[in-house]
């Protein structure tokens, strides 16, 4: 029976081989009656012999035909799937290379940081110098926002995941960029009601929508025109992803969909062939990450990304969610205070100098005497020598000779009580499911400030 299936479920599935077994079955016929016909109507063998001929040459053309079609048709099909599979390949290699690189720029944007909060500190509030010290914190920190969205293409982004509205959430977003969007272009919203529950991070999905809405602007320009939003429900099968959504990450079931489509200029094929590609960008002014920013948070989210688009006739995105139903939507918690001053000995552990010299000032700022060490070998035997002198352990975790992981295992099978912070350049997502659940380390991703440092160290100390 399941044999069975399977051949039904592929004519189902396959207009070409329908097509083929239509003819077979009119040709067989054709074949076994039309000698009959012919001699019906023709008496002379001749004429008989020649029709016959004929018939046969025609069959053989009609064969040959369809044949080709359908040889065409599967020759087609193996280069668009090995065309998605080269486009897959290569932008999983630049999401590795993203994600290196933004790790060693963050490790760079921590030290900048940690001097920075240091030197404003250190100042008295009456100095000049702290404007200028403020415009440097604000340039770090919108260079930690092109590393996170690195990041994000890569898959790597940092999210906090609640369910969530998805209307509420093109609402909102679309009102704060209302404002710079020429008033030639109109924003009309078609939203389903009463939609499910998505699971996604707030600050995350917000980007996509006002990259996709940016985008649609852009591409109508000074023109008059419109920016359609719109939500509803859709469930897929593994044939509609297969065709649809080729190498995405879906699976069957439904999902919330987001669409976003403007009667902008459109794209040709050979644009949309590398709007993904980082860096890549048709603006006279930008730096071609958003879509492929975008790109990652969707496969973060476990969401995929349909584009319909022709030139002269606009495009329309069309972002597919998982869907909910059981969840209910909540707003994000609200973050604690942190108090700034603190007691007793931190073991510090990081391979970069700048990172190690500036987090330990910080740290002695805030109250602590600290004990550096440059990798998790050191780190581990000034901790063997000395274990319940330290009341915490603040360490990176890609080190040489023994990384933060082992590291931290080691100390926490001599003392399992111990408070331990682990930084790194990647992500949470990416860092803690590789701890144990029962007890896991506070995580702080580079670059912090000294406030974001002072919430992480209440964290991990929560008696101070």
């Amino acid at each position: 029976m399941s044999l069975i299936k399977r051949i039904l479920d592929r004519f189902r599935d396959d207009a070409g081989l329908r097509t083929a077994l239509v003819y077979s079955l009119v040709a067989g016929f054709w074949i076994l009656a039309s000698d009959f016909f012919l001699g019906l109507f023709f008496a002379a063998p001749a004429t008989i012999t020649r029709l016959a001929t004929l018939k046969g040459w025609v069959f053989v053309a009609v064969t040959a035909a369809l044949l080709y079609g359908l040889v065409r048709r599967d020759i087609a099909s193996m280069r668009r799937t090995e065309e998605h599979l080269r486009q897959a390949q290569k932008m999983e290699s630049l999401g590795i290379l993203a994600g290196g690189i933004a790790h060693d720029f963050n490790n760079l944007l921590t030290a900048i940081l940690g001097n920075l909060n240091l030197a404003r500190a250190e100042l008295p509030p009456e100095a000049s110098a702290h404007p200028l010290l403020g415009n440097i914190e604000k340039a770090a920190l919108k260079a930690s926002e092109l590393t996170r969205q690195m990041l994000a293409y890569a898959g790597r982004g940092n999210y906090v995941v609640t369910p969530q509205d998805l209307n509420h959430l093109v609402r909102e977003t679309a009102q704060l960029l209302r404002v710079s969007i020429p008033k030639k272009i109109e924003l009309e919203f078609h939203l389903a009601e009463q939609l499910p529950a998505i699971e996604a991070d707030v600050g995350q999905i917000q980007q996509v929508v006002m990259n996709l809405i940016t985008n649609a602007s852009d591409a109508i320009g000074e023109a008059p025109g419109r920016i359609e939003l719109s939500t509803h429900t859709q469930t897929l099968d593994e044939a509609q992803i297969a065709s649809a959504f080729p190498l995405q990450a879906l699976r069957p079931g439904p999902y919330v969909v987001l669409g976003v489509s403007d009667s902008g200029c459109g794209m040709s094929p050979e644009t949309l062939a590398h709007i993904f590609d980082p860096f890549f960008t048709t603006k006279q002014s930008g730096h071609g990450l958003g879509l492929s920013a975008i790109l990652g948070i969707l496969r973060a989210h476990g969401a995929g990304i349909h584009i319909d688009t022709e030139p002269g006739r606009g495009s329309k995105f069309r972002i597919l969610f998982p869907a909910h139903p059981e969840l209910a939507t909540s707003p994000r918690d609200a973050e604690a205070g942190a108090p700034a001053s603190f007691q007793g000995r931190v073991l510090l552990v990081d391979d970069e100098p700048a990172i190690l010299e500036a987090t330990a000032s910080i740290l002695e700022a805030l109250g602590f005497g600290v004990v550096t060490a440059r990798d998790g070998l050191e780190a581990l035997g000034i901790f063997e020598a000395e274990r319940d002198g330290f009341k915490l352990v603040f360490m990176d975790l890609t080190m040489p000779r023994m990384d933060g992981h082992e590291a931290f295992e080691r100390m926490r099978a001599l003392r399992p009580d111990l408070p331990v912070i682990l930084c790194s350049g990647y992500t949470e997502q990416d860092i803690l499911p590789n701890f144990q659940a029962q007890n896991p380390p506070v995580f702080l991703q580079k670059p912090y400030l000294m406030k974001e440092m002072q919430r992480a160290l209440t964290a991990a100390l929560p008696g101070e």
